[in-house]
């Protein structure tokens, strides 16, 4: 209700979340040119290059990058 609220007076999304809860889902929403997100992939999956990333960035990461690599945007390899 708080976070409606901010919202009916005007506040942006990003503003009004203040008064959620940690754990609430949100969208995120990103665009990259293929040679930047194959540097987010090197940095933050399974086959990062710079050590061991973060679990929750390397669930994001690992799917993501299967997906790109289907559908034949990226070549990485393991």
């Amino acid at each position: 209700e708080s976070y409606l609220k901010l919202i009916e007076k005007g506040r942006k999304p990003q503003e009004a979340r203040v008064v959620l809860p940690l754990d609430t889902n949100t969208e995120l929403i990103h665009t990259a040119f293929v040679s930047d997100w194959n540097h987010f992939f090197r940095l933050r999956s399974r086959i990062a290059e710079t050590g061991k990333p973060h679990p929750q960035a390397q669930e994001l990461a690992d799917p993501l990058m299967d997906e790109f690599i289907k559908r034949g945007i990226t070549e990485l390899v393991e």
